[in-house]
């Protein structure tokens, strides 16, 4: 009887711990709005994009890995699956005002700012290099997983996370 009790109530924490976490979406290619189309173009050119026009504050953007999206000025986006390369000295600010809440950071950010203000982001094996910054807005939140624990990197609301590389032997984010 005790055995059984505790078995319902580890299962019961188990339940509620999963319940308020927010879901990893298991496929971006399936909530973008816009996908980069071309192996490099600029993030403004309406004719790089799978939609045929720039990615704006309604859309869930998609760079796939293999591509490279140049930000030359600032831009503002629902949703972001970075998977490829975001560049330039612009900064994509995420502002989730639909569905899904999560965006998606698995390739590079070089020289570019990616700012939250809304919603999460879930950052897996990323690489952000030269002067890139992850900046999460207080309200926002970033949950950064790799294969080995010792190299998670903690983003905490209202901070700013640069010049970060990829760890050689792990592919975790290196301090």
């Amino acid at each position: 009887m005790a055995a059984t009790r505790r078995h319902l109530i580890a299962l019961l924490a188990l339940a509620s711990s999963i319940l308020v976490l927010p879901a990893v979406p298991s496929s971006a290619e399936s909530m973008c709005t816009a996908t980069l189309v071309v192996t490099s173009g600029e993030f403004t050119d309406p004719t790089a994009w799978s939609s045929g026009s720039v990615p704006g504050p309604g859309d869930y953007a998609c760079v796939p890995r293999t591509t490279k999206a140049t930000l030359s000025t600032n831009g503002t986006v629902d949703g972001v699956s970075i998977a490829g390369t975001l560049d330039g000295a612009g900064t994509l600010t995420v502002s989730d005002g639909g569905t899904p809440d999560v965006s998606q950071l698995t390739g590079i950010v070089s020289t570019a700012g990616l700012t939250i203000a809304a919603g999460s982001l879930v950052v897996d094996e990323a690489w952000l290099s030269g002067s890139s910054t992850l900046s999460v807005s207080p309200g926002a939140t970033a949950r950064v997983i790799s294969t080995r624990l010792e190299h998670l990197v903690p983003v905490d609301q209202g901070h700013r996370l640069g010049g970060h590389r990829r760890h050689p032997r792990s592919g975790g984010i290196a301090r």
